[in-house]
């Protein structure tokens, strides 16, 4: 499976969430996926956005979360519905 483009989003706040985010967005880049990090998260070859409000548009092809209920229902309110 080809994925295009990719948000990674974590939980503010958290540490170990952070970590993650990196650790799972380089193994997106490995794929050759286009990926998004929101900020604070940063990895060579992402691009860092401020917020996920800012990924609205972006026609994602996935987005996945590292976090809890919180940080998933946050996600779902602020993309497109049409992102899995």
């Amino acid at each position: 499976m080809k994925l295009g483009r990719v948000a990674v989003v974590s939980k503010f706040g958290s540490q170990e969430s952070e970590d993650a985010a990196v650790a799972v967005t380089r193994k997106l880049l490995d794929m050759g996926a286009d990926v998004f990090t929101i900020s604070p998260v940063l990895v060579d070859g992402a691009e860092r956005v401020d917020s996920i409000e800012d990924l609205r548009d972006s026609s994602l092809d996935l987005a996945i979360t590292l976090g809890g209920d919180g940080t998933t229902l946050r996600a779902f309110r602020n993309l497109d519905d049409t992102t899995p």
